[in-house]
């Protein structure tokens, strides 16, 4: 008896309620000989939400740097912090917000730049509020870790001292 078709009862009128005995596809790990999605696999449309279950963790193609992204930008907040020690829990929470945030702005910023400001019909997008109000949010946030620009303090006797040799150098 062939696998794939339904089992049928003793006079062969009806299918019985026991499930098709299905093969996996020789070719596509992901998919039934008969051309049907295995569990487990999205499909190939992504559809019924698979592709944001896969968005959401970090599984689509153009989502494998993201990662990486997000831990360099996040260790180069801390490092300018003084280091994880000297971070409390609290700030190291702001610092992962921020660091996803800058994400969320670089996202808008391509869209927009893919996109244009406008619609078609002249409209601002919402992208281009929206990515507004995230600059807004990331200058708020950079403030409470403190990550404003600083003068750098100079000694004005080394100052001196550098400008002498300087000159006595040419």
């Amino acid at each position: 008896m062939d696998p794939l078709k339904a089992k049928v009862d003793p006079i062969g009128e009806r299918p019985t309620s026991e499930p098709i005995e299905k093969q996996p596809h020789p070719v596509y790990v992901d998919r039934w000989t008969d051309g049907t999605m295995r569990p487990g696999h999205p499909g190939p449309a992504f559809v019924h939400g698979a592709r944001s279950a896969l968005a959401a963790v970090g599984a689509l193609p153009q989502q494998e740097h993201v990662a990486d992204l997000l831990l360099t930008s996040e260790a180069a907040i801390l490092k300018d912090l003084g280091g994880v020690d000297a971070v409390s829990a609290l700030a190291l929470g702001q610092v992962k917000r921020h660091v996803k945030l800058a994400l969320i702005e670089a996202t808008l910023w391509d869209s927009l730049q893919r996109l244009g400001l406008v619609t078609g019909k002249g409209r601002t997008r919402a992208a281009t509020t929206l990515w507004l109000q995230v600059v807004d949010r990331l200058q708020k946030s950079s403030l409470a870790l403190g990550l404003e620009r600083r003068a750098r303090q100079v000694d004005p006797l080394e100052a001196v001292r550098r400008a002498v040799v300087e000159a006595n150098e040419r």
